[in-house]
C-alpha cells in the first residue's frame, strides 16, 4: 500500500520540530514546578 507509506513519510518529515527551544522550555517548566513544590512544602 504505497499510499500509507507516503502518508507515513510525510508525517515523519513534518513532525519533528526544533528540539532545542522545546527542550529549554521543558527544563524551565520543570524547574518552576520544583520551586513551586518546594514553596508549598515550606508553607
Amino acid at each position: 500500500m504505497p499510499a500509507i507509506e507516503e502518508t507515513k513519510q510525510k508525517q515523519i518529515k513534518s513532525y519533528p520540530p526544533p528540539p532545542f527551544p522545546v527542550n529549554s522550555n521543558t527544563k524551565k517548566l520543570l524547574h518552576d514546578d520544583l520551586q513551586l513544590s518546594e514553596s508549598s512544602d515550606e508553607d
